[in-house]
């Protein structure tokens, strides 16, 4: 139950959202006065022409999917630009706050952003392993030197 001293009256609402309430609940009222008075109901085939050629209705259709075609590719170019959305090489890891701060002093002293850096020390690391100077092992980085 809500205490009385933090209850909440609204004795007032806006011009605006009085006149919009107005012009809807109005305008929602006016059709149910004329029950009485059916409307006419269009089917699919009261819009059509009288006559429609078949070969007419193949070529809209095949001119929509073509249309459909190059909308989508158009869609998949525009997405492929943006480079910040492209998130299919996009690695997520956790580490302490502090190792990522003391990564993030460290590349920022060198002009290099923390993902530049990443590829860098990784790609170290490999030509490392590679020229058989150190062994990646569970433990770490054992270096042979």
């Amino acid at each position: 139950m809500i205490p009385a001293n933090k209850k909440v009256k609204f004795t007032e609402l806006p011009d605006g959202l009085t006149n919009q309430l107005e012009k809807t609940l109005g305008n929602a009222e006016a059709p149910q006065e004329n029950k009485s008075e059916e409307v006419p109901v269009k089917t699919k085939e009261d819009s059509l022409p009288p006559k429609i050629n078949e070969e007419a209705v193949k070529e809209s259709q095949i001119a929509k999917e073509n249309e459909d075609e190059e909308a989508s590719i158009k869609t998949v170019t525009k997405t492929s630009e943006k480079k910040k959305n492209d998130r299919a090489g996009q690695i997520n890891i956790c580490v302490p706050p502090e190792t990522k701060t003391e990564w993030k002093i460290l590349f920022a002293k060198n002009n290099v952003n923390i993902t530049q850096g990443i590829i860098f020390a990784v790609e170290h690391l490999k030509n490392e392993i590679e020229k058989n100077e150190a062994v990646l092992t569970v433990g770490g980085v054992i270096s042979k030197k």
